[in-house]
């Protein structure tokens, strides 16, 4: 019984997964179309330089904060917060030295990391 729940999980999450990007695909596409219409004026320039920033800035934020919630999440499980953390600068530029080896869209990049953890992660908790 245990499989069958586990596996009837996994489709209802990949469901969530495609739902969830089926989603935010349809709204990206309408602000995108918006954005084609209004990108060539000049407040719009303006206004992409104000934006931009802001953008790369809440982006170094949440970073920093998935940083700060691995080394948590590291330390309850008994490593330190040091190793913890080279661990990631390591892990980091494994997967940039990769990703500029092998020509793979960014998306499936992700996704191929996402698995390999959670398979990793699964290989080391049981």
């Amino acid at each position: 019984m245990e499989n069958v729940s586990a596996l009837a999980g996994a489709i209802l999450a990949f469901c969530g997964l495609v739902v969830a990007a089926t989603v935010s695909g349809a709204v990206a596409m309408y602000v995108m179309a918006g954005y084609e219409r209004i990108a060539g004026r000049g407040y719009m320039r303006r206004l992409q330089q104000y934006v931009v920033p802001v953008i790369c800035g809440l982006l170094i934020t949440t970073a920093l904060s998935m940083t700060l919630a691995a080394v948590a999440i590291g330390g309850r499980a008994g490593v330190g917060s040091t190793p913890m953390a080279w661990a990631m600068v390591v892990l980091v530029g494994a997967m940039l030295a990769i990703h500029a080896r092998i020509e793979l869209p960014d998306v499936v990049f992700i996704l191929v990391s996402g698995a390999l953890s959670v398979a990793v992660l699964g290989s080391l908790a049981g």
